[in-house]
């Protein structure tokens, strides 16, 4: 698939204009996508800060949350732009239409056809300082590779934009498309704790640390998750994969060294309040505790205590635990 395709000959009688924004009508009076130059933050190493952006208009029409897709290029042409992504939000909205709906932290993987090389999408929430140009509860789509979209159902999305964020030096992750970046070491992900326990991918779900003392697990209530009928043993330890935090000025992230936590931040930020990228719960425990735990956290919890967490969780219902001296206090909480 070539890289560009000469606008003019896919469009089908669209007019363009000599200067961007242009928008292209691709379903008359339903579907238009807005495609304009865009400006990308300068990141380390990165000096090119061109790109295209793509906005779609009429997908919340069919109940489904507007799209955002960012290209970063050094090859800026009204009359020359790539249209590989107007056939996929022309796609998007036929999905939509049969209610098949996109949501955040959902993944798209491509089968024998790809984009530019790209082997998947992941949705994402739109990058914090465009939220007021773009429309309300607009996603972002973000290419993987192979390895990188495979791994979602079994890391979580979070985990992956925020390694992301790391190798791009950009809090929380890079929200464009950037065709000559390093695949990511998914590999390494085999040693996580995740592949040894249960997980639940909970994108409606945040996992906070407040300054270093208080873990907050917040679930919003119209949570359409049915776990009334299913039991939680606590000698199997079940992993939580949330989304990042809105309030979050910085996101734990995958260390490649043990035991050696990291994160990235926002530009001066203080890390009062530090997202992580899962809760992992583990019962049986002689004493209630918490710690950091790769790039999220853990809840140790007695026998008795992990009962009464996931009655809570079930009836949604709120529940606060005071662990050990040495661990941070705990909260869930439905919002």
């Amino acid at each position: 698939m070539s890289f560009f395709k000469n606008i003019l000959d896919k469009l089908k009688g669209n007019k363009t204009n000599d200067s961007f924004p242009i928008t292209i009508e691709r379903i008359p009076k339903k579907l238009s996508i807005i495609v304009d130059e865009h400006q990308i933050p300068v990141t380390m190493g990165n000096n090119n800060v061109r790109a295209l952006s793509y906005l779609s208009t009429g997908l919340s029409q069919v109940g489904q949350q507007e799209l955002f897709f960012v290209l970063k290029t050094n090859q800026i042409d009204v009359n020359n732009i790539p249209t590989e992504p107007l056939h996929f939000f022309e796609q998007v909205y036929q999905f939509a239409t049969q209610g098949q709906i996109v949501k955040e932290g959902d993944i798209t993987q491509f089968g024998q056809k790809d984009l530019w090389g790209w082997k998947g999408i992941v949705y994402a929430k739109s990058p914090l300082h465009l939220q007021k140009q773009l429309p309300k509860d607009c996603l972002s789509l973000i290419l993987l590779s192979l390895e990188e979209v495979q791994a979602i159902p079994s890391f979580g999305a979070l985990r992956v934009l925020s390694m992301l964020g790391k190798q791009a030096r950009y809090y929380p992750f890079p929200y464009w498309t950037d065709n000559h970046r390093a695949n990511l070491l998914i590999g390494a992900l085999k040693e996580s704790l995740l592949t040894r326990v249960n997980r639940i991918n909970l994108p409606e779900a945040v996992v906070t640390s407040v300054k270093n003392k208080h873990i907050y697990l917040k679930i919003a209530r119209q949570l359409s998750l049915d776990l009334s009928k299913q039991t939680f043993p606590s000698s199997v330890p079940i992993g939580i994969l949330p989304s990042l935090a809105a309030e979050a000025d910085a996101c734990l992230t995958w260390s490649f060294e043990p035991n050696k936590p990291e994160a990235i931040s926002l530009p001066d930020s203080k890390g009062s309040i530090i997202s992580g990228c899962l809760l992992v719960l583990i019962g049986g425990q002689a004493q209630n505790s918490s710690r950091i735990l790769e790039d999220g956290f853990a809840l140790l919890l007695t026998t008795e205590e992990w009962e009464r967490f996931w009655l809570a969780f079930k009836s949604k219902q709120v529940y606060q635990l005071k662990t050990s001296s040495e661990g941070m206090d705990f909260s869930l909480i439905w919002e």
